[in-house]
């Protein structure tokens, strides 16, 4: 927001029905001071509350942002929002705080993002809980009388923003008891995949044991949209002092059309954004092209060699490791 909102940030913070659970409404100089504290969190905060905007027409209809507040006696990071009176009961100060939900947690190492109001702010408190904060408690001020807040974990937001992640052609998600076919079909029963990517090999289904993939947390499903059949799968390791490794493994049915490079791409902006790591390794098989290829168009670069690191298939085998860090993607 700037000084050029005044006349729609009247409207909204002047409006005794938009504010009724505010100490006060607003007169024409507490919307300028507003404007203006907020223009100074930009500068030394990096965030504040700001304009929501209708698409449509780039209307403003309210404000919304990450604020510093004193909530029962501690400094937290706070989601607030006010949404003009006719532009309430449409879904926009949700759509608006999941926004700023999401940024704070991909932009900022809170570990947790709060909301409060009043007590009987009703409105307010099930806007909080539609982007996943739940009750945490109640205290008494000279404000609200009672106050309510209203709180999110990075953990509890990590649950819920990675059961599922998209690209153009892909949908990275959990591996479920219904993918047992495709993950023999495609990565357990493929012997060229089992050249590139380490796994452990099934000759029938009956020997195959699905129950170690399922269900884990730190491995994902690669699927065609068009489908949602499984045709690869992605994961991470080794995750310490901000750095972890990934791998990953596509069906030899559906090599050379870029589905490894564009589900590692998506996979490493979500390592980076959502888990905030800071360097992410990943290595092949000395001689595997097509995999060097795969990482360089990820923006990964060499990092390092080991010689007969490990014994696959019955024969030594060389590494090389890339590497890229974060802010690179």
């Amino acid at each position: 927001m700037n000084p050029d909102d005044f006349h729609a940030l009247f409207l909204v913070l002047s409006d005794p029905e938009t504010m009724w659970h505010y100490p006060y409404t607003f007169d024409g100089q507490h919307v300028k001071d507003w404007i203006e504290r907020n223009m100074n969190r930009y500068r030394t905060d990096g965030f504040g509350l700001w304009a929501v905007c209708l698409k449509q027409s780039g209307e403003m209809i309210g404000d919304c942002g990450l604020t510093l507040q004193n909530i029962n006696g501690t400094i937290l990071p706070e989601i607030g929002y006010h949404i003009r009176h006719d532009c309430q009961r449409m879904g926009y100060a949700s759509e608006a705080a999941k926004a700023v939900r999401n940024w704070a947690f991909r932009n900022t190492d809170y570990p947790a993002l709060y909301s409060y109001c009043k007590y009987t702010n009703e409105p307010s408190i099930k806007t909080a809980e539609s982007i996943g904060m739940h009750f945490v408690c109640e205290y008494p001020d000279e404000a609200n009388g009672t106050t309510h807040v209203s709180a999110i974990s990075r953990k509890e937001w990590l649950n819920e923003i990675t059961e599922i992640m998209e690209t153009q052609r892909l949908i990275l998600d959990s591996i479920r008891e219904s993918d047992k076919q495709d993950y023999f079909n495609n990565i357990s029963h493929d012997k060229k995949v089992l050249e590139t990517f380490i796994c452990r090999y099934a000759e029938t289904m009956e020997e195959f044991d699905f129950s170690s993939y399922s269900g884990r947390q730190d491995l994902f499903a690669i699927r065609l949209k068009e489908t949602g059949r499984l045709i690869g799968i992605i994961n991470y390791f080794d995750e310490k002092d901000g750095s972890c490794e990934i791998g990953y493994g596509i069906g030899s049915g559906y090599w050379n059309r870029g589905y490894a490079t564009e589900a590692v791409h998506r996979f490493l902006e979500f390592l980076f954004r959502e888990k905030g790591l800071k360097n992410v390794y990943a290595s092949f098989f000395t001689g595997n092209d097509a995999s060097r290829r795969v990482m360089e168009k990820c923006g990964m670069h060499y990092s390092h060699f080991t010689e007969r690191e490990l014994t696959y298939l019955d024969a030594p085998r060389d590494l090389t490791y890339y590497v890229i860090q974060r802010g690179a993607i």
